[in-house]
């Protein structure tokens, strides 16, 4: 699928574009809903080992923009919704970055 290749570019453009690189993460997630991309066990590593480096070293990013942190909620809902439990324990984490 398309959305996958991109997905696996984005890591790259966060070394260029921190928030632009999220939020195409987030479009990308929403586009591919359509053809069912949160279905895919490829997906579901590439874009929760990609929100982990994010919740991991763009903490501010998250906590201080609020686009940022919408579009973190609606990334994992899709995920969490077609029933990965990784994507599950990564949303039970959230709480220490919002404290």
């Amino acid at each position: 699928m398309l959305v996958h290749f991109v997905v696996e570019t984005l890591p790259v453009r966060r070394l260029v574009d921190r928030r632009g690189a999220f939020l195409q993460a987030a479009e990308l997630v929403r586009y591919g809903f359509k053809g069912a991309y949160q279905r895919d066990s490829l997906a579901v590593d590439a874009i929760v080992a990609f929100l982990e480096q994010y919740v991991a070293d763009e903490r501010a990013l998250l906590q201080d923009d609020h686009e940022c942190r919408e579009a973190l909620f609606a990334i994992l809902d899709v995920f969490v919704r077609a029933g990965w439990e990784r994507a599950r324990r990564l949303t039970y984490g959230l709480d220490d970055i919002f404290r």
